[in-house]
């Protein structure tokens, strides 16, 4: 079985980048732009929802400027822009989520950099120095570390380290030798931009540590700090560490100085190309396309939708199963709703399951009523397919068809095709 997710390696990256697939290119290269205007700390946030392609923007954002291929030319100017966003640049990715269950983000983050600092070895001036900067701090990495993760063993095995310090510093002794680090690691003519991505996903309490350390101690003036997030569910991890009545929108506006917003953005291109859509007819690719509008999908969502469809569809492909009418009602039109709620709202799903859908049909009806794609009428389509020729009777009569067709999944020529949605797996409704 195939699975449908644009995976972030080099071979996605480069041709989303050469065929500008997501449309994004010129969204990337106006962020470099900004990025080769700033000379002083700046902390932004790329927000955008769960699946939107966040991360996979950022990877481009890193494959750009350690390569040396040029964008398509979206203006005139664009292959100096990159060559001095590469002249001035390095950046380090950071994964919030996957080192939550580390005591202490600065920690977290200063023993990811160190470990990772190999890659950027023409940037760093005296590794001695580094090292002699930093021991102050690494004692209390280790302490407030879980999971012996970052324990001494790790340490023992960087031969570089020497003996650590025995007192914890104060927190300006730590701003200072984190300042040298910095100094150390960048170069007197480039930036370092950090990326610290995830961070919706941690515990709240790392989440918030994670932002103050970032407000705090990340304050040189050669960094450029990306948060990349959800903003919406940031606020909200921040809202449950502070409790009810604090904002939390509020909070995220006094760290970051700009918001750069993404959107799930070409998405017909998309599923297109990526999840091998088939425009031969309207069935069943048509209506599955108009509920990921319906119910604004992210490119993730089509994703985990085109994965459960390719399963089910070996099964309702099979037209002994069904009468004439209840395969164009059931195939093209009950089976991909159940699908799309189960990725996108799991309680509608349920309602909609247990015969209680009439509302999910009724407005599905009235977004294909109102929906126009270039003269195609989808109206006319399933006013045919429901076999009604009074528009003010065929909303009653799809949620007939839909009442009938929940009563009968099971006795449909001995296809069970509630049944088999249910064993795919749910996403739970978060976002």
């Amino acid at each position: 079985m195939k699975k449908y997710e644009l995976i972030e390696n080099k071979e996605n990256i480069l041709a989303t980048l050469e065929n500008d697939t997501l449309k994004r290119n010129g969204k990337l290269l106006n962020l470099i732009k900004i990025l080769n205007l700033l000379s002083e700390n700046f902390i932004l946030s790329i927000d955008g929802s769960w699946g939107c392609g966040k991360t996979f923007f950022v990877k481009q954002l890193e494959y750009v400027l350690n390569s040396d291929m040029n964008l398509p030319l979206i203006d005139k100017n664009s292959s100096e822009i990159l060559s001095e966003f590469r002249d001035r640049h390095v950046l380090f990715y950071y994964n919030a989520w996957e080192n939550d269950d580390h005591g202490s983000p600065l920690g977290s983050l200063i023993f990811s950099i160190l470990n990772d600092y190999p890659k950027y070895k023409d940037c760093v001036i005296d590794n001695k120095n580094i090292f002699t900067t930093i021991k102050p701090i690494l004692k209390n990495i280790i302490s407030k570390s879980t999971g012996n993760i970052l324990s001494p063993e790790v340490f023992d095995r960087l031969t570089t380290f020497e003996e650590l310090a025995e007192e914890v510093i104060t927190v300006e002794e730590k701003k200072t030798a984190i300042n040298k680090l910095f100094n150390n690691i960048i170069p007197n003519n480039k930036r370092l931009i950090l990326v610290i991505d995830e961070l919706d996903r941690c515990r709240p309490d790392f989440a918030v540590k994670m932002l103050e350390t970032i407000k705090h101690f990340y304050f040189n003036p050669k960094i450029t700090v990306i948060v990349v997030t959800n903003n919406k569910e940031l606020s909200n991890t921040v809202k449950k560490f502070y409790g009810e009545g604090f904002d939390g929108y509020r909070y995220l506006n006094k760290i970051y100085e700009t918001v750069i917003t993404l959107e799930t953005e070409n998405l017909k291109e998309y599923i297109d190309y990526y999840c091998e859509f088939k425009k031969e007819t309207f069935l069943p690719e048509d209506i599955s396309y108009l509920l990921f509008q319906h119910y604004l999908f992210t490119y993730r969502d089509c994703n985990k939708f085109i994965t459960m469809y390719r399963i089910i569809e070996k099964f309702i492909n099979r037209e002994s199963y069904f009468e004439k009418e209840e395969q164009s009602v059931t195939k093209y039109i009950l089976v991909p709703i159940a699908l799309a709620l189960k990725v996108k709202n799991v309680s509608k799903y349920n309602d909609y399951i247990s015969g209680n859908g009439e509302q999910v049909i009724s407005e599905f009806f009235d977004y294909i009523e109102g929906y126009d794609d270039n003269g195609i009428n989808y109206m006319e389509w399933l006013m045919e397919m429901l076999k009604v020729e009074d528009k003010s009777k065929a909303k009653e009569e799809f949620i007939k068809m839909y009442k009938n067709g929940i009563k009968n999944s099971k006795l449909v020529r001995g296809f069970p095709f509630l049944d088999i949605i249910s064993m795919l797996g749910n996403t739970l409704n978060q976002y």
